[in-house]
């Protein structure tokens, strides 16, 4: 999978607990594919079209030439983080995926991903404003031309009145390009599979999806694939609010004849004292 940083638009806004207020600024573009130039321009302006989704409401008039500076001002006022974008693309280069990141911030910051699946020349767009997707680490491609996504992510989970905890994720989606159009798949098709694993993942239109809490260890979830073996390790912390315990989970899952089965797995319980 290759990746370029290309753009970061927009601003970081500075709260309270900030101590100083942080800018962003547009990255160098390496010319690591042909059409980066190119790839880079689009991107800038999906990236604009996200902005002055977030404050439509707010600009009084659209029908002059829109003010980005005023943009950024009202998506200042809001307290809205937009935009980090990344241009990812597959291992053979037929498709890519512009991803873009923003924020909205209450009491804690909310992330929210888009993001566009297109073809290599730029023909077709396969999948657009794309909201389940998100930080992307790899892109591997399978045996039959089928493609594993993996993704990191958090999310703020309520826990009681104004209280919250941030689950750390890791995201597994898989998806294929058939007859010159791309499908996303569930990345696990046996029942059996599904009923001892559903114990430990979400799955859901993301993929298949761990979470751990963030301060439940200094070990990270993870998931690594071997595209040697066509085996997905995962490893993640549970934690048990019912019986107050936990469980530090790890397997792995082989694709094999079109779909991973699940090679192994174990749960190790850890009681509080």
């Amino acid at each position: 999978m290759k990746k370029i940083i290309i753009l970061s638009v927009g601003f970081f806004f500075a709260l309270a607990f900030y101590s100083k207020e942080e800018t962003m600024t547009a990255a160098a573009i390496k010319d690591e594919h042909k059409n980066n130039l190119t790839d880079s321009v689009q991107l800038a302006e999906y990236i604009k079209k996200l902005k002055f989704k977030y404050v439509e409401d707010s600009y009084e008039d659209v029908s002059r030439v829109i003010d980005w500076n005023e943009v950024d001002d009202l998506l200042l006022k809001q307290n809205t983080r937009c935009c980090d974008g990344t241009i990812f693309y597959a291992p053979d280069s037929l498709f890519k995926i512009y991803l873009i990141k923003s924020e909205t911030c209450g009491i804690v910051c909310d992330p929210h991903w888009e993001s566009y699946i297109v073809a290599k020349d730029n023909h077709k767009v396969y999948q657009s404003k794309i909201r389940f997707l998100s930080d992307i680490q790899n892109i591997a491609k399978l045996p039959d031309n089928k493609y594993l996504i993996l993704q990191t992510s958090y999310m703020n989970v309520s826990t009681g009145k104004e209280t919250s905890i941030v689950m750390d994720c890791r995201t597994a989606a898989l998806i294929s390009l058939k007859n010159d159009s791309l499908f996303f798949l569930p990345v696990l098709n046996k029942t059996t599979d599904k009923k001892v694993l559903n114990d430990f993942f979400n799955t859901n239109a993301k993929g298949l999806e761990l979470c751990q809490p963030e301060n439940f260890s200094t070990e990270k979830p993870f998931y690594n694939f071997d595209e040697k073996t066509n085996e997905l390790n995962y490893g993640f912390g549970k934690r048990y609010r019912q019986n107050n315990t936990d469980s530090l989970v790890s397997g792995i899952l082989v694709y094999k004849n079109g779909e991973f089965l699940s090679l192994k797995r174990s749960a190790v319980f850890v009681e509080h004292k």
